[in-house]
């Protein structure tokens, strides 16, 4: 993106954007797979860029990659929005994922129900959940199956490869709908009253906690990911940030309420805004 809009700003393939160090120091740096012209009269372009390491670090969220590594004339930021990813980026297999799996392959094992639609969807690599909706949802014999992916919301490419293997092995009266789920957009504001320590470090920890309700398999230890057809709940948000050491009280913009989430969608960020006050020592 850029302020001035005269000319055009050349953006040459191989240029490196990136994201501030988080939480554990670690920064994600992409690399521009394209050229683009800002035309003039224009102050941005969209680039197709690729992540320098693969793997489920590599799916920030959005508004998360914010830096420019190598210079690019003309061009003063970049940012990277909702529904950025065009194929999510997934780690090995854990123990815990390979556990679930395990037992639903054993029952599939006992008829086509709705546990071997999820134990088809699982088998897809980057898929990390997926809701089995069997009870005729589009009429009947229809089944839907709701998918999560490492990032959220699935790109098409992670839709259409379970589709495939659903489609092979589904019973022949079934109609079967693959699927993303609704996103439920959720935008996060708010002002931490500190009482000690640094902070950038602690409004930091807070946006890392944030971010990880958003991630699956989550980051941070002891946070838990929000699933389909799960609400994003006042408590929960305020629980996150409050057990950061330094925190006093969030005094909440957005949202201001428990946000609802029906049972075929899935609260997806959009971004955090975190700022800071000291707290009076009263």
């Amino acid at each position: 993106m850029r302020e001035e809009t005269e000319g055009n700003a050349v953006i040459s393939r191989g240029r490196i954007v990136k994201t501030k160090p988080d939480g554990q120091g670690n920064i994600y740096r992409f690399i521009t797979l394209e050229s683009a012209v800002i035309q003039t009269g224009y102050t941005e372009v969209a680039v197709l860029v690729e992540a320098e390491e693969y793997g489920r670090g590599s799916n920030v969220a959005p508004g998360q990659i914010t830096e420019i590594a190598t210079t690019i004339p003309g061009v003063d930021s970049v940012e990277n929005r909702t529904d950025w990813l065009e194929s999510e980026g997934s780690d090995e297999e854990d123990d815990e994922s390979l556990r679930e799996r395990y037992v639903l392959a054993w029952m599939e094992v006992n008829g086509c129900t709705k546990y071997a639609y999820e134990a088809w969807a699982r088998s897809v690599t980057g898929v990390v959940a997926a809701k089995v909706m069997d009870q005729h949802p589009r009429g009947q014999g229809t089944v839907d199956v709701v998918l999560k992916g490492t990032a959220g919301i699935p790109t098409q490419d992670l839709i259409a490869a379970v589709d495939a293997v659903a489609q092979e092995k589904r019973p022949i009266n079934d109609d079967v709908l693959v699927k993303a789920p609704g996103a439920v957009n959720v935008a996060i504001e708010a002002e931490l009253e500190l009482t000690h320590g640094v902070s950038d470090s602690i409004l930091q920890e807070a946006e890392n906690r944030l971010n990880a309700l958003f991630l699956d398999p989550s980051p941070v230890t002891g946070v838990s990911p929000l699933q389909i057809g799960k609400d994003l709940t006042m408590d929960r948000l305020t629980s996150l940030i409050m057990a950061v050491d330094g925190v006093k009280k969030i005094n909440w913009t957005n949202p201001t309420s428990d946000v609802h989430v029906d049972e075929d969608e899935l609260a997806v960020l959009e971004g955090i805004t975190l700022t800071y006050v000291w707290a009076s020592e009263e």
